[in-house]
This record gives structure tokens, sequence and C-alpha cells, in this order.
């Protein structure tokens, strides 16, 4: 059975170990959970190549926000590598603002799906379309590797990774919005009642948040009222 809740995990930059948290990670992971909630999640350009073909490759250019279609009791896995606050939300918040799944590739030098893509693209370079090249950047950014390059280990197709990528249209549509600071430069606005489950470090963390006044507004106001706050540790039960 697949889950409804789609998980965007962040904080590797923080501390990735629950074992080792000080009150100052937990102090950075409070603030970085307000900024979240107050002013949406972050659109971020991935450091990411995927190699085919005929030395084919795509390189992603088009901001977008991750999430990954996980049980929780796999939480504890997934949030080693990108971090240890999760913020869960429907599928359906994800799909209304034209996201979905990624499409897994090998990423190795035999792999076909980039080298058409490449063949593609070299086409509408020549015809000289820009509005046919954003189309096809923002399918491409729905590519994933499956594996590391030139390798068949599957490290990260049990992520089941969601994605959400920019588009004017949604930016017009305000599903996104555009921020007046150079990192990042999209944002995409949460409102009351979409955040269905929070996932923080330990109970040290969630504890601190609870007292943090420029949470206490969200965290009582009624439409996040069934809003459920777990602990890494708690996950595994589930």
């Amino acid at each position: 059975m697949r889950s409804d809740f789609l998980v965007h995990w962040t904080g590797k930059n923080i501390a990735l170990d629950p074992c080792t948290l000080r009150d100052t990670h937990r102090a950075s992971y409070v603030g970085r959970l307000a900024s979240i909630l107050t002013d949406g999640f972050w659109m971020t350009v991935p450091n990411e190549r995927l190699v085919g073909k005929n030395e084919a490759w795509i390189e992603y250019q088009a901001p977008m926000t991750c999430f990954t279609e996980v049980h929780l009791s796999q939480a504890l896995f997934h949030a080693k590598r990108y971090g240890l606050l999760g913020i869960c939300v429907s599928r359906r918040f994800v799909l209304d603002r034209f996201g979905g799944p990624v499409h897994y590739v090998r990423n190795h030098k035999d792999e076909c799906v980039i080298g058409n893509a490449q063949e593609i693209l070299n086409v509408l370079k020549e015809l000289g379309r820009p509005a046919l090249l954003e189309y096809f950047g923002v399918n491409s950014a729905f590519i994933k590797s499956m594996s590391d390059a030139n390798k068949d280990n599957f490290t990260y197709l049990d992520e089941q990774e969601w994605r959400i990528v920019h588009t004017h249209l949604q930016q017009e549509a305000g599903q996104i919005v555009l921020t007046d600071a150079p990192q990042p430069r999209f944002r995409i606005p949460i409102h009351p009642g979409d955040v269905r489950i929070v996932v923080f470090p330990d109970d040290e963390t969630r504890t601190m948040a609870k007292c943090d006044s420029k949470l206490d507004a969200w965290l009582h106001a009624p439409a996040n009222a069934n809003t459920i706050l777990l602990t890494l540790q708690e996950c595994g039960h589930f």
C-alpha cells in the first residue's frame, strides 16, 4: 500500500546523527521549521548530473522541492541522508502544484533515456524556441538517477521521490513565490492545514519548538489542530 504522506526532509547542513545532537543543532532545526512554516518550502537547484548513451548527459537547471513517499517506519534511513527534520504534506498538495513522482533511470553510459533526451535537446536548440526549451527543461527535471554514475547499486530507488518543479504558470498562480533573497530565489507557500505531520530529530527539539514564540501561533491555530508532532524514534513504531 502506498503512503498518502510525502515528506520533505531538511537539515543535512545542520546535523545528520540524532545521537550527537546538541542544543545549538536543535535551535537551528527549530529555526528551520519556523522559516518553512512561515515563508514556505525552499526551492533549490540540485547539483546532479545524469549520464547516458553516446556521452549524453543531463544537468538540472530548474528550482525544485523534493519529497519522499515512504512509510514513517523508514524515516530514520532517509533523515540520515537529507536531514533530521521531516515535514509531511498530502500527495494532493504536491499534485495541485504540478508535482509528481520522478522517472528513475540508470545513470549509466548505456542509458538510452538520457541519450534520447540529449538528441531532442540538440534539435530544440537548433530551432531556437525558448519556450520549448523551458518545457523540455521542466520535463527533464523529473528524471532521477536510481544509482550512482555507471553503477547499478540502486542507491536512490527506494526513496520513491516526488518533486515540485518551478514553472512560470505556478508563479503566476501564487503557488510559487519569488523571494528577495539570492538563496532561495523561490519558495512554495504553506497554508494552514497543509502540513499533516512534523517529524522532529528528538523529543528535546520538539519541546524546544513548542516553546518557540514564532511557532506558538502556528501550533495553536485551529486549522493545524490535527497536525501530528512526532520524533524520529517514534516513527520507528509505525
